[in-house]
């Protein structure tokens, strides 16, 4: 998450309802902060104010942005319990490019992922390309 990014910022609602459905099923969800300035006062303050039902990093040193190959900010990660790579890319398609916003969502990439993994599967899709704000530095 880039707290000044507005895509991040407009996805907090469906990230916490996901993080709802599937904590049940044992998923563990984290809110990452990858702004190196970020102070954790700051971040309490944004994800408190975005309502974020899940814990949240720091990640100023970009440990989790190279892990999981991260460059945009909404990004999400899925990592088995061992660390690897499970899924990586968009939350959904309600932003199909910068600057457009769909009515309606029409593709729930992040749920599919996790509704194929909870069961045993692979996702069907591993990378989705992510529409957001770039994250400096990211590698």
């Amino acid at each position: 998450v880039l707290r000044e990014c507005p895509i991040s910022n407009a996805y907090a609602p469906e990230m916490s309802r996901i993080a709802d459905k599937y904590s049940k099923n044992g998923v563990a969800f984290y809110l990452v902060y990858v702004d190196g300035k970020l102070s954790a006062a700051d971040a309490r303050s944004h994800s408190k104010e975005y309502k974020h039902s899940f814990p949240a990093l720091l990640d100023s040193k970009h440990v989790w942005v190279a892990k999981t190959g991260a460059t945009i900010a909404p990004e999400a990660a899925v990592l088995s319990p061992t660390g690897r790579l499970l899924y990586r890319g968009r939350i959904n398609d309600l932003y199909p490019s910068l600057g457009v916003r769909r009515y309606e969502v029409r593709t729930h990439d992040l749920r599919n992922a996790l509704d194929q993994i909870i069961v045993g599967r692979s996702p069907k899709t591993k990378v989705t390309k992510a529409v957001g704000c770039y994250i400096s530095d990211a590698r």
